[in-house]
């Protein structure tokens, strides 16, 4: 046998171990994410102590390796007397390598007199999202990281739970592209209807709107309590339940 070309064979056998060694320890955009974990959690939301409504919020497996985030919102309370508005949102996604990626978006606010409906449809062949709200549909060019009204909020708590601190999404939002940035302002203990709880604090501020939201590590970094303040008013988001399946 040629010793040349034994030499040779050793030599590619060390650079294809070492390629694949590579391979195996580099981040991988195709890389298999783990299942997230199906759950249920109810909030109230009041306008200082009156309570105005009930939120729900789902996470479950869809179909063909899908995933549905839903959120029905119902008023409650005398405001229930009323009012007859019923919010409906969701989200069904997918993973791209461990990035939550939307497919389809809905949302659906009926009982008020003028109802609104929107749905969007994302090709990720073409890079496109369909826009169709009430009816009208339109088509807008996205990039690879963009995220739906309902799915950036889960996406936020991944990233949490993988110790990000920069949190800015985009957001295709009424038939634009908008960037939804979150600032960490620090750990708080904070007193819960499911008792005392560790949290994150972020805030984001848009216009006149300040949003504040405290995410619990003990339950996957789950906002457990969100304010919006605006003017002089502030409207609050209390966890009352979570069951994790």
């Amino acid at each position: 046998m040629n010793p040349g070309r034994v030499l040779f064979r050793r030599d590619a056998l060390r650079v294809l171990a070492a390629m694949l060694l590579a391979a195996a320890l580099a981040p991988s955009a195709f890389a298999i994410a783990p299942p997230p974990q199906p759950f249920a959690v109810a909030y109230e939301l009041r306008h200082n102590s009156m309570l105005l409504a009930r939120m729900e919020r789902t996470l479950r497996p869809g179909e063909n390796g899908t995933y549905v985030y839903e959120s029905r919102s119902t008023p409650a309370g005398l405001f229930s007397a009323i009012r007859r508005d019923r919010v409906v949102e969701s989200s069904v996604w997918d993973f791209v390598g461990e990035r939550p990626r939307p497919l389809h978006y809905e949302y659906h606010h009926t009982g008020r007199g003028a109802d609104r409906h929107v749905e969007l449809d994302f090709d990720w062949h073409t890079g496109t999202v369909v826009n169709t709200i009430n009816d009208l549909p339109w088509s807008m060019r996205v990039p690879d990281s963009v995220q739906d009204k309902l799915l950036y909020q889960y996406t936020m708590m991944r990233d949490l739970q993988n110790g990000e601190s920069e949190l800015a999404y985009e957001v295709a939002d009424g038939g634009e592209l908008k960037t939804y940035r979150f600032d960490l302002l620090g750990r708080e203990t904070l007193k819960t209807p499911l008792g005392r709880l560790e949290t994150v604090k972020l805030q984001r501020v848009s216009g006149d709107r300040r949003t504040v939201i405290w995410c619990a590590p003990q339950y996957g970094y789950m906002p457990v309590r969100v304010e919006q303040h605006r003017d002089r008013n502030v409207v609050t988001l209390t966890v009352s339940a979570i069951r994790m399946e």
